[in-house]
């Protein structure tokens, strides 16, 4: 599982290149497709992430759900033995209990799976907005001619 800080970060250059690719800074064409191309790249490693992150969730889940199963199943046995009644309360409560911890993990992994989808959105977005810079750059360039001569 990587951190946040590790996805969510971005080097200074990328955020030079977002402030390029936002209108914040001078850009050139060369500039803003160099920026789009970087953040296309980081999309692409963010889905990666994310395919790998979904896969680790569908096993913590299926690993919590396989010991809870067999955790249910197990709870109250000594007690049938000695004749008393064991109600499916119980036995869940016994469950949850003796499977916390594969719970606990099988949540984070979903979380993950949630936060990358999240950053990527985000720079799903950030790529728009570098893509609208792009069209500006080129209208500029269609009115006053390549290299400043119209």
């Amino acid at each position: 599982m990587s951190s946040d800080a590790e996805v969510m970060r971005l080097t200074p250059e990328q955020e030079q290149l977002l402030a390029v690719v936002a209108g914040l800074a001078p850009a050139t064409a060369g500039q803003v497709s160099t920026a789009l191309g970087k953040l296309s790249r980081h999309l692409q490693t963010l889905s990666e992430l994310l395919g790998a992150a979904d896969e680790a969730s569908t096993v913590a889940s299926d690993a919590y759900q396989k010991a809870y199963d067999k955790a249910f199943l197990a709870a109250g046995f000594e007690e049938i033995e000695r004749g008393e009644r064991v109600t499916d309360t119980f036995r869940n409560t016994v469950a949850r209990m003796a499977t916390a911890d594969l719970r606990l993990t099988a949540e984070l992994a979903k979380l993950e799976v949630r936060r990358l989808k999240v950053a990527m959105k985000t720079l799903d977005r950030r790529l728009f907005v570098g893509q609208s810079q792009a069209a500006t750059v080129r209208a500029e360039i269609r009115t006053i001619g390549y290299g400043g001569a119209a």
